[in-house]
């Protein structure tokens, strides 16, 4: 059973979207991304990030309840912010934990700006089943979270830029206790510091994530506008076993994970083409492809994450939104669409990743 809380409360874009704030599929739950903007599409508490981060919070509580979820359901906040001062982090985290406890993953990812003047701040929200507490689990140099969301489990891994290898052992010994193991990564995100301060350049850090197995696409790793930022993992695992497939066609590269009635399928330019919309139309293509080869459509999608490399403005947002809406149809997924500083393949100026579900698993 999927039912959907439609754009136009408490915030609106200044363009039609298919999209919805929130998708509830069952007992899982994933939002847009949420930005404190009102209505009319006027930017709140503008240059504030403590003030936007109280009015996105409050934005997710209302979404929840009006899923019929409580904010004790809640396991995972992917912060996308602005850093304006070396104390905006600390304060935003500190401040979610005020409103929801020690449960939920938090994932900070600091970008170069968004596409309206004074918005320093999007959150997506996931929800799950079970109201469980965390578990969280801390080395020298490393630390991992995991939070149960039913039939998906949300992990966070931190671990400084010359400490991967320590990172991934923590990692298996977590998913381990928690009775998952590394071949059920459902989804990932990798974001590096940005180079300079002592860091490595994100290539380099992708070159490492993937001689230690933790991702399948190097040239996809983010790298944030923060130098003295960890390397981050934003993943999702699945409770049963998870098949993967890497494929290159015509320069664009896919990974297709599928477990049970979940899949994940991520793509990405890769031979150097010009243009962010072209990339756009390349890749959505592809992954119609993708979601045809498991016997999905645009239909199954729950939520898409598009991050690119581009420009302030709301104009360099709609474009390549333009090509992703024509994908969907209204009521469509939960979507999040945001600038990044660069990705670890120069090449590449977006990359576009989906969760799809299905009533039923395949055969």
């Amino acid at each position: 059973m999927r039912s959907f809380i439609p754009f136009g409360s408490p915030w609106n874009l200044s363009i039609p979207v298919p999209y919805s704030f929130l998708v509830r599929d069952r007992d899982m739950a994933w939002t847009c991304g949420q930005v404190p903007i009102d209505a009319a599409s006027n930017v709140l508490a503008p240059n504030d990030l403590l003030g936007q981060t109280e009015i996105v919070c409050d934005y997710i509580e209302g979404i929840l309840q009006r899923a019929e979820m409580p904010p004790t359901l809640l396991g995972k906040l992917a912060l996308y912010f602005v850093k304006q001062s070396p104390e905006d982090e600390a304060r935003m985290l500190a401040y979610c934990r005020s409103r929801f406890g020690e449960r939920p993953v938090l994932v900070p990812v600091a970008v170069p700006h968004f596409y309206f003047d004074g918005l320093l701040l999007e959150v997506d929200a996931f929800a799950g089943a079970t109201g469980t507490p965390g578990v969280t689990i801390t080395t020298d140099g490393a630390t991992v979270q995991i939070t149960d969301g039913g039939e998906l489990a949300w992990v966070t891994v931190s671990v400084a830029p010359d400490k991967v290898m320590e990172g991934r052992d923590l990692l298996a010994s977590a998913l381990s206790e928690f009775g998952l193991n590394a071949d059920q990564r459902l989804s990932e995100h990798w974001i590096a510091p940005a180079a300079g301060n002592g860091a490595p350049d994100v290539a380099r850090i992708a070159t490492a994530l993937d001689r230690a197995g933790l991702l399948s696409d190097d040239g996809a790793v983010v790298e944030s506008t923060d130098p003295a930022a960890r390397v981050v993992g934003e993943l999702t695992y699945a409770k049963a076993p998870v098949a993967t497939d890497v494929t290159l066609i015509d320069g664009v590269k896919i990974v297709s994970r599928r477990s049970g009635r979940f899949g994940w399928f991520s793509a990405r330019v890769f031979d150097g083409e010009h243009g962010l919309v072209s990339q756009t139309s390349r890749m959505m293509r592809s992954l119609a492809d993708a979601l045809d080869a498991q016997g999905m459509t645009f239909d199954n999608v729950v939520k898409s994450t598009s991050l690119y490399v581009g420009g302030q403005s709301a104009e360099a947002l709609y474009e390549n939104m333009a090509v992703r809406n024509a994908r969907y149809q209204t009521p469509g997924p939960a979507s999040t669409g945001l600038p990044v500083r660069r990705l670890a393949d120069p090449d590449s100026l977006i990359t576009v990743d989906v969760i799809a579900a299905c009533d039923m698993p395949p055969a």
